[in-house]
């Protein structure tokens, strides 16, 4: 079950929503939406305004304004931690 809704207007104006949980990351929009589990992410970068996930050469950014609160990354953090693949982890 996810958690969190994070809600970002794209400059084509299309919604994106991106819903972290225990499970991964649930990215959607109008056309649908694609389940990035937490352990085919390969690794997070963490830069000052937004983190980007990779996973199998892909790259999605989610600004940090996106976030509600540091409860909430610290949410999305402990989220990644708790479920990664040994070989993954948070860059700063």
């Amino acid at each position: 079950m996810f958690k969190k809704d994070y809600k970002k207007n794209l400059s084509n104006k299309e919604e994106t929503i991106y819903e972290i949980g225990e499970k991964g990351i649930r990215i959607s929009q109008t056309e649908g939406f694609f389940l990035l589990t937490w352990e085919n992410v390969d690794y997070v970068k963490e830069l000052d305004d937004f983190f980007v996930i990779w996973n199998s050469g892909t790259a999605n950014a989610i600004p940090k304004r996106c976030f509600s609160n540091l409860e909430d990354i610290s949410f999305f953090k402990t989220c990644f931690n708790k479920n990664r693949s040994t070989n993954s982890s948070i860059e700063h």
